[in-house]
């Protein structure tokens, strides 16, 4: 909860069932020990935010995920993006397709 606080812009205002919802995005991105980082994170949001800098309301809880994956050097690839299978591709080493 301490570190996924530091992601939500109002996160003193939530009621505590949204900030379970929320923190569960620190361990999708780092793990459940918090220290085990993912590869890369492969979304989808409504704005392609693949950054903070890109983050707005469209982006939605994805957010999170998306700022502390950026902030543990993690490539976030958003499928809304229309180059993310040669991103993904790239990281991952082979063709999907």
């Amino acid at each position: 909860m301490e570190l996924t606080s530091k992601y939500h812009p109002n996160w003193k205002n939530l009621k505590e069932y949204v900030k379970i919802l929320m923190a569960r995005n620190a361990n999708q991105v780092l793990g459940n020990d918090l220290i085990t980082p993912s590869e890369f994170v492969l979304c989808w949001t409504p704005d392609g935010a693949e950054s903070p800098k890109q983050r707005s309301r469209d982006t939605g809880g994805t957010g999170q995920a998306i700022s502390i994956a950026y902030d543990h050097g993690i490539p976030v690839i958003n499928m809304k993006n229309p180059l993310w299978i040669e991103r993904l591709e790239q990281i991952i080493g082979c063709e999907i397709i």
